[in-house]
């Protein structure tokens, strides 16, 4: 029942992983794009500087989305996900970045408080409520019923 929401950003996330990936390949390739911005004596600092930059950000998404979604892909294949009943809202439906199609809640169990990305919910719960949350252990990914 919920595979096909699991996959789908499973997909997501390796799409955007490689088209991360060729894109810092073709602008630290490309002569043109440094030749037209920049004097040659400048161009092998910033050509370094940048595939520094960037080359962090992509390691940082690879360790913390990448990975995580890469061990939850045998959750997602066996149609056994991690199941949080009777779990209280503490927070309502939040987004917690700037620019974020993604957005989070934060639950109760047993005086733990979780946090989970949401990528289903039914309309109208709020903060107070009591749910049953089907999530993904690893990279948190979550789809929210209201019990």
């Amino acid at each position: 029942m919920y595979h096909s929401v699991f996959i789908k950003i499973f997909c997501a996330i390796f799409v955007i992983a490689f088209l991360s990936a060729a894109s810092i390949i073709k602008i630290l390739l490309n002569k043109e794009y440094w030749e037209k911005r920049y004097k040659k004596e400048e161009i092998s600092s910033k050509k370094k500087f940048h595939g520094a930059i960037v080359s962090i950000g992509f390691v940082g998404y690879i360790y913390f989305v990448l990975i995580p979604m890469c061990q939850d892909k045998k959750y997602i294949d066996n149609d056994s996900y991690m199941i949080m009943e009777d779990a209280i809202m503490t927070s309502d439906v939040f987004h917690s970045r700037p620019f974020s199609t993604i957005r989070e809640i934060s639950v109760k169990v047993d005086d733990v408080e979780h946090n989970f990305f949401l990528l289903s919910y039914p309309k109208g719960i709020e903060k107070g409520d009591v749910v049953r949350v089907i999530y993904l252990p690893h990279s948190r990914y979550a789809v929210v019923e209201k019990d």
